[in-house]
């Protein structure tokens, strides 16, 4: 699975092969009573909360953590600058290890020009994930300090799960934005259902959101290109 930069707001994906049914207790009061480190909106009634946009209802990390360990797939986003979302996102990644589940940690961060470099230092057994940065020359990414990202893969390396590099590399994406010129061969286009044109109602869709997650300001001829990448 890959993800590319119309698709920002995904931080990383959690590939999830669950093997058992039985789930652990949700120590829920980890997550939510912690001091904000963010300084906007403390006081604002809706801080802290889940919103549950298919029940339309509030739900609790409980019935979230619960509703994810049913899930193939585990998709965690934040605001990339937002230690407080970053906090989260580790907390949830621990409980869903909690239930021992086989599961890779996938991060959008990495390009898969990385994707060996994090093979040959998972194989190395390493203990720490503060190394990932050096190796990987994530000060030179250009997303925010690695110690925003670090509790999510020490978990990893600790529960021993792959860290995968998911994103395109910028020549990639720009291949496909500007020729739709793919990178895929005939087999992975197949695999991946890319091979078939898209549903006209999931073209609508992802236009009206990539319209407004660009603050209306996209200039038109980059819409499909944008859309495709």
């Amino acid at each position: 699975m890959m993800l590319n930069s119309a698709f920002r707001k995904i931080a990383f994906i959690f590939l999830c092969a669950f093997i058992a049914s039985c789930t652990t207790p949700v120590r829920k009061d980890e997550m939510v009573n912690q001091s904000w480190e963010s300084e906007h909106l403390q006081d604002h009634p809706l801080v802290g909360k889940i919103w549950d946009a298919k029940t339309g209802q509030f739900s609790d990390p409980t019935d979230l953590i619960v509703h994810m360990q049913s899930q193939t797939f585990v998709l965690l986003g934040e605001k990339h600058d937002n230690a407080d979302h970053h906090r989260i996102q580790a907390w949830i990644t621990g409980q869903l290890f909690e239930n021992k589940r086989k599961m890779a940690v996938a991060f959008e961060m990495f390009t898969l020009d990385k994707a060996e470099i994090l093979e040959k230092f998972q194989a190395s057994n390493p203990k720490s994930a503060a190394e990932i940065a050096e190796v990987t020359d994530w000060a030179s990414s250009g997303w925010p300090d690695w110690e925003m990202y670090q509790p999510i893969a020490q978990l990893a390396l600790d529960n021993g799960v792959p860290i995968l590099a998911t994103n395109m590399t910028r020549t990639q994406a720009m291949g496909m934005a500007r020729e739709n010129k793919t990178f895929l061969d005939a087999g992975a286009l197949k695999r991946l259902r890319l091979d078939r044109p898209f549903p006209d109602a999931l073209i609508d869709v992802k236009t009206k959101e990539l319209i407004r997650s660009h603050c209306n300001m996209m200039p038109e001829h980059m819409i499909e290109p944008m859309l495709m990448a």
